[in-house]
C-alpha cells in the first residue's frame, strides 16, 4: 500500500465511519418505531441500531425513570426513535432481536406431561419443606436441650442441602411432576 503523499493523484481510502452525531437539518423528522419498559432496555436497542449504521436516540429517558418528580405521567416509558428514512431498516432489525428473544424464553419454558401446558411453575420438594421445618425446630429448642437441637439442626441442613430433582406444578391442571430444569442455550445456537 503506498502512502498518500507519495502520489498526490492517488486518494486516499476512505473507510465508513459511525456518526453518532444528530444529523444536521436535511435529514428529515424523527420517528417513534418502539417502546421500552425502561430506559436501559431502550439504550441497547439504540446501541443495536447504531451498530447497523442507523441514526437512533432516546426519547423520553429522565422523564421515564424519574417518574412522576419529572412530570411523567402513569404508563410513561422510553421511546426508541429514528429518523424517517431509516424506520423500515430499524423496525426489521428490532423484530429480529424480539424474535430472538422469544425463541430463548420458550427455550426456558417447560410443558406439562398431562395436559402439553407450557409455563409450570417449579415448587420446592417436601423434603425442602422437612429440612426448613427441622431446622425451626433446632433454633427454637436451642435453649431447651443442646443434645437434642445438634441432630436436628444437622438433619434439617443435610435435607436442605441434598440435591433433589425439581418439582413443578402445571397451572392449568394441577399436575406435580418431576423434571430436570431446561437447559439455557448459548447466544450462538
Amino acid at each position: 500500500m503506498s502512502n498518500p503523499s507519495e502520489n498526490p493523484d492517488q486518494a486516499p481510502e476512505s473507510k465508513p465511519v459511525l456518526d453518532y452525531h444528530t444529523p444536521g437539518r436535511d435529514a428529515k423528522g424523527w420517528v417513534l418505531v418502539w417502546t421500552a419498559r425502561n430506559g436501559a432496555e431502550a439504550n441497547l436497542a439504540v446501541t443495536a441500531l447504531q451498530a447497523q449504521g442507523l441514526h437512533a436516540r432516546t426519547d423520553s429517558e429522565n422523564t421515564a425513570t424519574l417518574g412522576a418528580w419529572a412530570g411523567a405521567g402513569p404508563g410513561t416509558s422510553t421511546n426508541v426513535q429514528v429518523i424517517e428514512d431509516d424506520v423500515e431498516a430499524a423496525r426489521a432489525i428490532l423484530a429480529d432481536i424480539d424474535a430472538e428473544r422469544q425463541r430463548r424464553q420458550r427455550a426456558d419454558e417447560l410443558a406439562c406431561p398431562r395436559c402439553g401446558e407450557v409455563g409450570a411453575v417449579r415448587i420446592m420438594p417436601p423434603g425442602r419443606w422437612i429440612g426448613l421445618t427441622l431446622f425451626a425446630i433446632a433454633v427454637a429448642t436451642s435453649s431447651l436441650n443442646a443434645q437434642l437441637c445438634f441432630p436436628i439442626f444437622g438433619l434439617g441442613v443435610a435435607l436442605l442441602l441434598w440435591p433433589m430433582m425439581p418439582k413443578w406444578r402445571c397451572g392449568k391442571c394441577g399436575n406435580r411432576w418431576r423434571a430436570p430444569a431446561p437447559k439455557e442455550i448459548d447466544e450462538e445456537e
